[in-house]
């Protein structure tokens, strides 16, 4: 129990390494790459709430833990989207 199957750990090291920032708005940076990979941990968690809660028979702890990591997981992500380097400001208008 614990380890996943070499082909979901295989397919989840791809998706890892593959999400950049590249082509999706936000720095091209280290900081940019990290709130795509924090979106990723979020999508998967929030997959399995989702799991969990809509198309499982279980017990509600397990929906209520995996609420709370993918709250958890949300707020990571916005974090590190609060990092990036800010926009540059309109000019005010006079």
């Amino acid at each position: 129990m614990g380890d996943l199957e070499p082909q979901l750990r295989a397919a989840l090291r791809t998706a890892w390494q593959g999400a950049t920032a590249e082509g999706t708005g936000l720095p091209q940076d280290a900081v940019g790459d990290a709130t795509v990979r924090a979106e990723l941990v979020y999508s998967v968690l929030r997959l399995f709430y989702d799991e969990a809660k809509f198309r499982t028979v279980g017990v509600a702890e397990e929906r209520e833990e995996l609420a709370n990591l993918s709250s958890a997981a949300r707020g990571y992500a916005d974090r590190l989207f609060a990092l990036r380097a800010p926009a540059a400001e309109p000019p005010a208008d006079t």
